[in-house]
Parts: C-alpha cells; sequence; structure tokens
C-alpha cells in the first residue's frame, strides 16, 4: 500500500509540475538575486538579449553590422550567414572603448577601485543574431556576457561580468541610424 501511495504520489506531482500556469519571464530572461535577508528576497529579471527589428532586409543589416562592430573595434570572428551569426566569443575588452573605461560595458560586482582597479582583462562574447521577418525586416538579437580574470598568478576562478548595456545600445543605434523607422 505504501508503495503505491508513493507512486500515485509521484504522479500527481509530476503532473502539477507539468501543469500550466503564470508565464513566467521572457526568453532569454535572468532572475537575478539583488538582496536576501529578513525572510525576504528581491529579485530582478533582466532580459540578457537586446530585440530590435530593422527597417531593412538581412543582406543590407549584416553589412551594416560589420561596420558597427568595426567601430567599436570588435573583430567579428563568427560569421555564418546561413544561421544568421555575426560577432566575437572570445573578444578581448580593451581598458578604453570608444574613450570610456571598461568598466562603463560591464560590470563585474566591484566597485570602482575594485575589480576593473586591478590588473586583469574581460574576456567576452558580443554575439548578434539576425533573421528575416515575414514582412521584409530583420529582427537582430544581440547578447553581450564576458569574464573577468585577473592577472596577478593567482588560480582564482574567473569572475562573471554582465553587461552594461552600452554595446547593445551602441550597435541598436547604429542600425536605428543607418535604416530609420518609416
Amino acid at each position: 500500500m505504501t508503495r503505491r501511495f508513493n507512486l500515485v504520489t509521484c504522479a500527481l506531482v509530476l503532473a502539477a509540475g507539468c501543469a500550466t500556469g503564470a508565464a513566467g519571464p521572457p526568453a532569454g530572461s535572468v532572475d537575478r538575486i539583488l538582496a536576501a535577508g529578513g525572510g525576504q528576497v528581491i529579485t530582478q529579471t533582466v532580459n540578457e538579449n537586446t530585440r530590435l527589428v530593422v527597417n531593412a532586409p538581412v543582406d543590407r543589416v549584416w553589412t551594416a553590422l560589420l561596420t558597427a562592430y568595426s567601430e567599436l573595434e570588435i573583430a567579428p570572428t563568427d560569421m555564418d550567414r546561413s544561421a544568421g551569426v555575426f560577432g566575437n566569443s572570445g573578444f578581448v575588452m580593451p581598458a578604453r572603448m570608444r574613450q570610456r573605461p571598461a568598466s562603463d560595458y560591464f560590470s563585474c560586482g566591484g566597485t570602482v577601485n575594485g575589480m576593473f582597479g586591478r590588473s586583469g582583462r574581460v574576456q567576452a562574447s558580443v554575439q548578434s543574431r539576425i533573421s528575416a521577418t515575414p514582412d521584409g525586416k530583420t529582427m537582430l538579437v544581440t547578447n553581450v556576457r564576458g569574464n573577468f580574470r585577473s592577472s596577478e598568478g593567482t588560480s582564482t576562478r574567473p569572475v562573471t561580468c554582465d553587461s552594461t548595456g552600452l554595446i547593445e545600445q551602441f550597435l541598436q543605434s547604429e542600425l536605428e541610424r543607418q535604416f530609420p523607422k518609416s
């Protein structure tokens, strides 16, 4: 009897877990815990993917992306037109980009004198995916993330860095400038 009860209970729990409930965050979103204490947990949903519908066909957007990445001095190493993948998965962030410090582009959990005050580097992945929309425009999705690794000779693990959104915003604004919305 106990074994049968356990099987029925497991089946009910699994069925409940598969039932549809309230919609979760959009695809590509991440829930982050900002603070926890006193019985409360404060979270924030961050959509790491920036999306933009560009008023131009894929071929023209592909060429415009090459120019925009070049202005950021990010040499594209991952270019697959058939898959719509454009970017650099091994980009080493310079100390300054477009006259701004690396800390303006990545948040690695350190203070101003923290992570970026130490010697080290951010190795990043800057990836854009483009695809045609049914109306002949192009959907652009850009994802930026990185890791900070100290070069101080320690064997510490790399620290995950979040994008502040500036790279994604720059790419979007460049494409919007070249292909204004009608």
